[in-house]
């Protein structure tokens, strides 16, 4: 963008600042039930397409294996399970193993400060807490799906509570090296979520970056230990036989199809024989729990890069590397899309599944593997069968846990059967593998999404690892991305889409200002005819009424840009074919003085925005929930410093910083609880705006 400038270094002034609700969202119920039958369903990872591997290494065995089994007997592990589990109460006291390798002097070949290398025995499992770097040095494992073989490189690999933890499984006897690497504890600094969720620090002990876990229970913290639900890779490889094969996973929450589909991407990266694949295409349709793109977004990603971790330890790929996944092509999504602007939903779907399409000839085998969020498979069918019908799948895995809502999944099944049986769809109908219970909610684990996001500076040049800084947002130079009146010398975009419940365009200064949007790139000659012609914001009159009638600060905070609503107060989404994102960022504030928003972005993605044409850039607001996440960045960070014994944050008197009653800093959109119980019991929500 030729006129969008970055605020000089050396002055990171903090603009208009923005509250919005703090509620939390109730913990899961805890189905113990659910989490017996994962860790039993978890133990014996090695399925029919290992043979292979076991016969290759069949002749370079360290030492003999401990046991008299067969690993041809073992390839399809059976499990008696109790279609009548006992009460959650009494499963949940239920004792059972994580790591079954028997730690022997023996087989510890090495145990230092900064690695750990053991022998490990066919189907020998070993479970560690915390983030460690994974080699093979002999022999060869299996880790959520992947199959690791000495000639592999290091693989990262976050265990961490707040999702199921990976087991790693010995094919065959096997020589492995656990190498302690920077975790993300950095990003404790900045908030209490990403705290307690790895390996626990001992005082007078040397630490690791990881732990390992010999039982699912006697954890200190009392965290819910689960291994990653197994998985037989031989449906997998069912799955591709055809050439461009499309397979869709469907499922409730919790049904562990995100698992499924992870592991499956990781089997295909590394196990598919003398047809080897160097990536895979991955369509995410879930808005709300992505894998590989920020929130609010659909997206078809090329997925060149194992996953060992959950996705805020990836919470986008880096623009233009490429050793990092790739994101052929995005589009933003509003929240409830699919009930609200069902046919934009749709349209951008389709546009994803025919980029698929222009994408094959330069692929040997471009697999294609589709994620549908939980809603997909709700009382109302019908966006399913649409979602189906457009991007036409070879195979859909659907995870059924018996009943749904009180009723038999048949009853949600048979109109899917039928689709499948009259189009040709290989349909797999498999039973759930819930995985944990979760450490966060979704909203919590969303904030964590976000926070890795904006936090993520680079990329390790060594070992590809992305590196994160604990730079809060409010001390973070912003893009000033101008809307003045005059679109030859300040204007640095056509407006903004309002893609939510409409109001008066009067507030929507307000509503933005600390806000998450999406920055759009439109090719659509009409929308980029609409540059210094579309209508502007009038003046706030709750606005002027705060800062009185002589002051010209909400004169200048009026006059942005924007997309009016038809006749039923929508705003048109536009035209996927003709759009594409080209990043999720943050409206700090407000700088009134020069009539610009302060916008942030991952320094990764700042080249991004310096490239950017005015006249083709669109700022979509109403894909995001509000990032709570960084309107607490600043005070946690000071009560941390504080804790550690350091100065903590130096508060600028025109930011109107001020301090809590326990000597925090707080921002002027933070209250501590004694405050807000000073406000009344009323059920309303209080929205603190505040401009310059």
């Amino acid at each position: 963008m030729s006129s969008l400038k970055r605020r000089a270094e050396g002055s990171p002034h903090r603009g208009d600042d923005a509250n919005t609700e703090l509620a939390e969202a109730r913990p899961v119920s805890a189905f113990a039930a659910a989490r017996q039958r994962a860790l039993e369903i978890s133990s014996g990872y090695v399925g029919v397409a290992f043979k292979a591997v076991e016969l290759e290494l069949s002749s370079e065995q360290p030492f003999p294996s401990s046991s008299n089994s067969n690993p041809a007997e073992d390839a399809n592990p059976k499990h008696d399970l109790d279609e009548e589990n006992d009460s959650p109460e009494e499963i949940s006291r239920v004792d059972s193993p994580l790591t079954t390798w028997k730690g022997n002097q023996t087989d510890i070949l090495t145990d230092a400060h900064k690695e750990l290398i053991v022998q490990l025995r066919h189907r020998e499992t070993i479970v560690n807490i915390g983030v460690y770097d994974i080699v093979v040095e002999s022999g060869a494992v299996i880790l959520n799906g992947a199959v690791l073989k000495a000639k592999n490189s290091p693989q990262r690999v976050f265990a961490l509570c707040t999702h199921s933890l990976p087991v790693v499984e010995a094919i065959g006897a096997s020589v492995v090296c656990f190498k302690t690497c920077p975790s993300m504890e950095l990003l404790e600094q900045l908030s209490d979520l990403f705290s307690k969720i790895g390996a626990i620090k001992k005082e007078g002990e040397y630490h690791r970056s990881f732990v390992m876990a010999y039982r699912n229970i006697g954890d200190e913290l009392k965290r819910s230990l689960i291994p990653v639900a197994a998985l037989s890779p031989s449906l997998i490889l069912k799955l591709c036989i055809t050439k461009y094969p499309r397979i869709m996973i469907a499922g409730t929450k919790l049904s562990g199809k995100n698992t499924y589909a992870n592991c499956s991407i990781n089997h295909m990266l590394t196990s598919l024989g003398d047809d080897p694949v160097v990536s895979v295409f991955y369509l995410d349709l879930d808005t709300t729990k992505p894998e590989y793109t920020p929130q609010g977004q659909v997206a078809l990603v090329q997925v060149r890069k194992l996953n060992f971790g959950p996705p805020y330890t990836h919470p986008a790929p880096m623009p233009d590397d490429g050793k990092d996944n790739h994101i052929i092509w995005s589009h933003c999504m509003p929240l409830n899309a699919v009930t609200e602007y069902p046919e934009y939903f749709f349209l951008c779907v389709s546009n994803l599944i025919d980029r698929y399409e222009a994408l094959r000839s330069y692929h040997s085998k471009a697999i294609l593997v589709i994620n549908t969020p939980a809603w997909a498979l709700g009382n109302d069918l019908d966006p399913f069968l649409r979602t189906i019908s457009h991007i036409r799948p070879t195979s859909i895995s659907y995870f059924f846990s018996g009943k749904r809502d009180g009723r038999p999944d048949e009853q949600f099944l048979g109109p899917v059967r039928a689709a499948c049986e009259k189009d040709g769809i290989d349909f797999s109908p498999i039973e759930a593998h819930p995985n944990a219970i979760p450490l966060r909610t979704d909203s919590r684990l969303a904030n964590m999404h976000m926070l890795s996001y904006f936090h993520c500076e680079d990329l390790d040049e060594v070992n590809g690892q992305r590196i994160y800084n604990a730079t809060t947002l409010s001390q973070t130079n912003p893009w000033e991305v101008r809307y003045g009146a005059d679109p030859l010398e300040s204007l640095d975009f056509i407006g903004v889409l309002m893609l939510s419940e409409w109001t008066d365009a009067s507030c929507i200064a307000t509503i933005l200002n600390g806000s998450l949007i999406t920055i759009v790139e439109t090719s659509d000659p009409a929308i980029q005819a609409q540059y210094g012609r579309l209508p502007r914001t009038p003046e706030d009159v709750t606005i002027r009424a705060h800062y009185g009638p002589s002051s010209p600060i909400p004169a200048r905070l009026a006059g942005i840009p924007y997309f009016p609503p038809d006749q039923n107060n929508v705003v048109t989404p536009l035209d996927p074919g003709k759009t594409k994102v080209v990043c999720t960022a943050l409206i700090r504030g407000f700088d009134a003085q020069n009539q610009s928003l302060e916008v942030l972005v991952p320094s990764t993605h700042s080249t991004l925005l310096a490239d950017l044409d005015p006249k083709k850039t669109v700022l979509v607001f109403g894909c995001c929930e509000h990032p709570t996440w960084a309107y607490l960045e600043d005070t946690h960070f000071d009560q941390m410093t504080r804790k550690n014994g350091v100065m903590g944050l130096n508060p600028d008197k025109e930011a109107a910083w001020r301090v809590g009653k326990s000597g925090i800093i707080m921002g002027p959109w933070v209250a501590d609880a004694e405050e807000v119980e000073g406000w009344g019991k009323l059920h309303m929500l209080r929205k603190l705006r505040r401009f310059k």
